[in-house]
């Protein structure tokens, strides 16, 4: 039968250092910084796509499209039309001494609720408006507005 070691080397390891301690996994925290940053650019990216193009009611459209022209904002003016008016009419023609509420001083806007128009099915509407012109003008009629990426103004009468 072997005798059991005595001496230093069966003590323990009386030299020994535990090492230091590993550095903190971060690969989880990058990843996640990644991904949130990467949703949040594309949310900011989808919402001007998608939001640069129609109201998000035939009234608003009318109205929106209005509002644009009174602030000069030919361009919002020119993304509540529908394509058909867009190819006819540059956003230039829309701002130019002869277009929609040239002069108006503080023109204010009336809107009325949108109709069906009938046979068309519910993507097309009739919406009735009065501008006054801030000169004393009064002008009447009614708006079509389709729906096609939201609702975009398509015709006028009246």
């Amino acid at each position: 039968m072997p005798q059991p070691q005595s001496g230093p080397f069966a003590v323990g390891f009386p030299n020994y250092r535990s090492p230091a301690p590993s550095p903190p996994n971060r690969t989880s925290l990058i990843v996640g910084t990644i991904v949130v940053l990467a949703t949040v650019v594309f949310a900011v990216v989808g919402f001007l796509i998608v939001g640069g193009r129609g109201a998000n009611s035939p009234e608003g459209a009318v109205e929106g499209l209005f509002s644009s022209l009174a602030d000069g904002d030919s361009g919002r003016a020119h993304d509540l039309l529908c394509d058909e008016l867009q190819a006819q009419i540059s956003e230039n023609d829309l701002m130019s001494p002869s277009g929609p509420l040239a002069g108006a001083q503080q023109p204010s806007i009336e809107v009325g609720d949108a109709t069906d128009v009938p046979g068309a099915g519910g993507d097309v509407v009739s919406v009735p408006y009065t501008v006054n012109d801030g000169l004393g003008n009064v002008q009447s009629g009614t708006a079509t507005v389709v729906e096609d990426k939201g609702w975009r103004v398509c015709g006028f009468s009246g």
